[in-house]
Formats: C-alpha cells, structure tokens, sequence
C-alpha cells in the first residue's frame, strides 16, 4: 500500500515513513502541510493518510480529513496525535477519520492499515472520550 504521511514535523514524518516500510512494508510520501496533502492525494493514489491533528492552517487537522473526502478521497484516514485529548466518535467520523493512534506509531498499530476503506474504529486505551460517548471496537 502506497501511504502519505501528514506532518508539520518532518523529522516524525520521516520517521513514520521508515517505520511503515519497516513494519509493514508499505512506501510512503511526505506532506509538510494540509495544502500539500491536498495536492499530494489529488495527484497520487494513496491507500491511506496518516495525519498530525495540530497542523497549521487546519483546525487542528479536522478540516484536513474533512477537505480530503470532500476531494473525493476514498482510503483510510487515521489521524495521529501526541496528547491524549478529549474527542466524539462522532465528530471523527463526521469530519471522514476512520481512526485514530497516539504518536509514536508502534508496530502493533500496523494492522489499522488493513481495514476496510469505511471502517471505522477508535481504540479507547490511549485516548479519552466525551462522557457518553463509546469508542467503537
């Protein structure tokens, strides 16, 4: 699977395309910005995005997801984030996420890239959710 990995950090995004030839042997391109993986899915054909939630420009990468599906983006979109914070299944799945893991990327998190475009889960273990609100799994 050919994967394009967002992040504003590019020395993470580098290690994260590292590890996914490593761990799942997948290729991936880099995407420093939410307008260059805009242009970057609109030119290339990706199986999935791997996305930082705080970029620049993006409303901490919600509007990034959202903008790819209305691009007509059709893989998996699995945001990455490096704090735990506080989200609904709801919002995710609204704004076009099918997933969502805590940075650093393990290699236990690999098997997320096999789902189903459509699919949609949320681990519960490192994330905390809205009152009410259950994580799908």
């Amino acid at each position: 699977m050919h994967v394009l990995v967002v992040d504003d950090n590019r020395e993470l995004a580098d290690y994260a395309v590292k590890f996914l030839k490593v761990f799942a042997n997948h290729t991936a391109d880099v995407a420093v910005s939410a307008k260059e993986a805009l242009e970057l899915a609109s030119e290339r054909e990706y199986g999935a995005i791997l996305t930082e939630f705080r970029l620049p420009h993006q409303d901490v990468g919600l509007n990034l997801a959202k903008s790819l599906r209305d691009q007509g983006f059709k893989g998996l979109i699995i945001g990455l984030v490096s704090i735990t914070r506080t989200f609904t299944v709801e919002k995710m799945t609204e704004m076009g996420f099918n997933a969502i893991l805590r940075k650093p990327i393990l290699e236990k998190d690999m098997d997320i890239l096999k789902m189903k475009p459509g699919t949609v889960l949320f681990e519960g273990d490192d994330l905390s959710y809205e009152k009410n609100k259950t994580p799908l799994r």
